[in-house]
């Protein structure tokens, strides 16, 4: 397994093919959401407003957008449905978004982060255009947003706000030796602190918060918090909780991690927090990196999951960038 391969499934999962001004972009061809009523081709077409459109469901699961078609959108406007409970975004700061959207003209769905996976961004207008910038900057994390604009086409988004944190429930306590007697790190404020001891012989997960999250199995497509530390000097070799780093998105089960990553990851429910300690042979053992001898421990949150469906998809996405590290380079999974 190369380590090439590791980085470059981290950074594809969020490649500038992404829609951010707009939703103008191919995306799936999917049935168009159920509408009040169905368009005819001689129907005239109506100036659109927040009041044309109905949007149900529940924050974090696809929405159902009913409108009456061709719907033509004039001025950009938006609306909070749900209100968020969480930290606001702020400029320059990051966001998880999960966006579903569709042509105000016809019903056919542009984007679908519901059947794939949510993307991350910096929170700046170069990342995400002026347009979806002004609709997202400030909003709390939690909330669910419609937002009407027009680029190539006239567009109906509804945007939830993922955390950037693990959400489930707390393991208390947590695991404190792995299954041959070893003592395991702990975590103090997002940091791993290594124990004065030898580490664990085999592979270790203890589970310090417990998500309630879709459960994932190999083949998806995942995105992570994570910090990863040198077990011999408590050396951080790797993360995304610093300021100028984005969560990585990552495929599960795939040859495109470390092993021990592969197999603790499958099975991990989406909202969990997990310290993963894996012994060599399962790390960098079978490489020429100078890390080929150490125990890598790994403090991961799993933020959102794609459908097992969509996995497949994804797969050609996530192939060779130019600045992939080579193997054993900081931050390598």
């Amino acid at each position: 397994m190369s380590a090439r391969r590791a980085m470059t499934a981290l950074a594809a999962g969020i490649v500038l093919a992404l829609l951010l001004t707009g939703c103008s972009l191919p995306g799936p061809k999917r049935s168009a959401p159920k509408s009040s009523s169905s368009a005819s081709e001689t129907q005239e077409p109506v100036t659109g407003t927040l009041a044309n459109i109905q949007v149900t469901g529940t924050w974090g699961f696809r929405p159902e957008v009913a409108f009456t078609p061709p719907l033509m959108i004039s001025e950009p406007d938006d609306r909070v449905l749900i209100q968020g409970a969480g930290s606001n975004l702020k400029e320059g700061g990051k966001a998880l978004l999960q966006i579903y959207a569709v042509s105000a003209s016809n019903g056919d769905v542009l984007r679908d982060d519901f059947a794939t996976v949510p993307q991350t961004y910096r929170v700046t207008t170069a990342a995400l255009g002026e347009d979806l910038y002004d609709v997202v900057l400030g909003r709390r994390t939690g909330s669910r947003l419609v937002h009407i604009t027009y680029d190539s086409v006239p567009i109906i988004m509804i945007i939830d706000i993922l955390p950037l944190k693990a959400s489930g429930t707390k393991v208390d306590p947590p695991a404190a030796t792995s299954s041959d007697g070893a003592a395991l790190p702990t975590v103090v404020d997002n940091k791993v602190v290594i124990p004065d001891s030898d580490p664990p012989r085999v592979l270790t997960t203890s589970m310090l918060i417990l998500g309630n999250g879709v459960q994932m199995s190999a083949g998806q497509t995942a995105v992570l918090q994570y910090q990863a530390v040198r077990w011999s000097n408590g050396k951080v070799v790797g993360t995304t909780w610093d300021a100028d780093t984005l969560p990585v998105t990552v495929k599960v089960g795939s040859d495109a991690l470390i092993e021990g990553l592969d197999a603790a990851l499958t099975d991990v429910t989406v909202g969990s927090r997990m310290l993963v300690i894996v012994p060599p042979g399962l790390a960098f053992g079978l490489t020429d990196s100078r890390w080929r001898r150490e125990t890598m421990v790994y403090l991961i949150d799993v933020l959102a999951a794609s459908t097992a469906d969509a996995a497949e998809d994804q797969g050609a996405e996530t192939e060779n960038p130019a600045d992939a590290p080579q193997t054993g380079d900081e931050g390598n999974l």
